[in-house]
């Protein structure tokens, strides 16, 4: 066997990188991605840099819009616990504050429901209704 010759390693250290987005801007994106289903594609990129209202909050902040890639990655470190307790802290805010519970667009739907359908039996009154004026030729 022949003999290794033994070096002595170079020192590591790590250097200080990228540091990670604020939690704050995390949350955004995150909101964003569940109303884009995507951060990734095209149009969703177009709408980031596009978006007034984006621009417009991270300039109050002094920041640069991130680059997809690490605007993707932060939102995908969020874990599914985190998420939840966002839910459910989303809700007992919405809960607390006394904002909608759905109770009125329930109504507004079954409203809308009996109105359709009273137009459909109108239109439909109606449509026997010529069909016999012209059939009989009743005027």
């Amino acid at each position: 066997m022949s003999e290794v010759e033994q070096t002595e390693a170079p020192s590591l250290y790590l250097q200080v990188g990228r540091p990670r987005m604020e939690a704050e801007l995390v949350l955004i994106f995150l909101v964003l991605r569940g109303d884009f289903h995507t951060l990734s594609s095209l149009s969703s990129i177009e709408r980031l840099r596009d978006s007034v209202t984006i621009l417009d909050y991270l300039q109050k902040r002094g920041l640069l819009l991130p680059g997809i890639t690490t605007i993707v990655e932060n939102v995908n470190a969020v874990s599914n616990e985190t998420r939840e307790q966002i839910h459910r802290a989303q809700l007992g805010l919405i809960l607390s504050e006394g904002l909608d519970d759905f109770k009125e667009l329930t109504f507004a739907v079954r409203q809308l429901e009996q109105y359709t359908k009273k137009r459909a039996d109108e239109t439909e009154e109606s449509d026997l209704r010529k069909y016999f004026l012209n059939t009989f030729q009743i005027a």
